[in-house]
């Protein structure tokens, strides 16, 4: 299969790749240049999502992966460059497009979990906008909509992906919990610690959507990707200290004692927790392997590879954490 990768070497990227070519796909790889990574036997074209129609031309793929589109404008520019030219697109979403997400974000439950395919979406449009200047045009239903209603000569799948975790991660979801593990510091939680946030490893997020781009029966559909089962947050701590062999003090205390670098644990009472049956169903998906051998490599990985941090910023945190657990422990 003559693949197109629009984003493939970044953290979901590269993994897609390389299970591609494992699996003895063709891949041509759109990026920018900026992360160049060694993908054993893939063709790389520089430049920017804008010039893709450009990139392409003369070019034949049966399918195309888009890993990071943002919004309609991003999905536009791809329809226009490969309507009638390829067989499948595969589009990568978020659960985040879920009326859930909303509720999440307001402290309150209106949607009972897990939630299939079918659950209604966010009112709101451009959910970070006056938020974070870097996702001020941010919208995956805006995406979903522009690639799924394109119309005649572009077949579409969209993935709608949970928390993805693994090695290359660049927001280092591990880090902070595995670190005071490591330094021998308590894991403080709130009311959050029994939140769920549905996960998946990277390379099984990798695999989804290179089977989605696979078969014909994907096209047209929208699929949930997750674990079987999810942890709650204190069980995620729990489960990082067991990967790195150390063991982990983990403390809830009140919402109201919380130092403000984790105050963001007080609010979640929405679990984001999906129906990933549909995906198994159709697809056959399944994972690679039990998500305890997953965490261990992320976490080996994150080990290894511990990120360049503000180290003053770390230890004003501990020294917080350290004040509101005397005032825990005095009540």
């Amino acid at each position: 299969m003559r693949t197109l990768v629009l984003g493939g070497t970044g953290f979901l990227g590269r993994q897609v790749v390389e299970v591609l070519l494992e699996r003895g796909h063709e891949v041509t790889v759109i990026h920018r240049g900026e992360h160049e990574v060694e993908t054993g036997g893939a063709r790389h074209l520089h430049g920017d999502r804008s010039e893709t129609a450009g990139l392409v031309k003369g070019l034949e793929f049966d399918a195309f992966i888009d890993i990071r589109p943002m919004n309609d404008k991003d999905s536009q520019v791809v329809v226009e460059a490969l309507r009638g030219r390829v067989r499948r697109t595969v589009h990568a979403s978020s659960v985040d497009v879920y009326e859930a997400y909303d509720s999440f974000r307001a402290g309150i439950v209106t949607v009972p979990v897990p939630f299939n395919e079918d659950a209604p979406v966010r009112r709101q449009i451009y959910p970070y906008r006056g938020q974070n200047a870097r996702l001020e045009d941010y919208d995956k239903i805006l995406m979903e909509r522009a690639v799924l209603g394109a119309g005649g000569g572009f077949p579409a799948c969209v993935i709608r992906f949970p928390v993805l975790y693994g090695p290359w991660d660049r927001q280092r979801r591990e880090w902070p919990f595995l670190r005071r593990i490591l330094d021998g510091h308590p894991v403080i939680m709130g009311g959050g610690s029994s939140w769920l946030f549905h996960r998946m490893y990277i390379r099984d997020a990798a695999r989804a959507m290179v089977l989605a781009a696979e078969q014909d029966e994907a096209m047209g559909r929208i699929f949930n990707v997750g674990e079987p089962s999810t942890l709650t947050m204190f069980q995620w701590a729990l489960a990082i200290s067991e990967a790195c062999g150390r063991k982990a003090d983990v403390r809830v205390i009140s919402d109201a004692l919380l130092p403000e670098h984790l105050r963001s644990n007080a609010t979640h009472q929405q679990h984001l927790l999906v129906d990933t049956s549909r995906i198994r169903a159709v697809l056959g998906y399944m994972e690679e392997q039990p998500a305890r051998e997953s965490i261990k490599l992320s976490v080996e990985w994150h080990m290894a590879n511990p990120p360049a941090g503000d180290e003053e910023e770390y230890r004003k945190q501990i020294e917080a954490e350290e004040e509101v657990l005397k005032v825990a422990e005095r009540r």
